[in-house]
């Protein structure tokens, strides 16, 4: 669930980033494809940390 009174334009289906629960912003399609590829990449990096830590 996430509060979107910060965000009045906000219609379902639209992509928003969340912090705390709240949406504090709208985005663009193109900007969610990259915000998730960005995540994407630091996850992949942090796995690849956790391995190398535990060989």
């Amino acid at each position: 669930e996430v509060c979107t009174v910060m965000v009045p334009e906000v219609q379902p289906g639209d992509w928003v980033l969340v912090h705390a629960g709240y949406a504090i912003t709208r985005l663009d399609p193109a900007e969610a494809a990259e915000t998730f590829e960005i995540i994407a990449r630091t996850q992949q990096r942090s796995s690849e940390r956790e391995e190398a830590t535990d060989a």
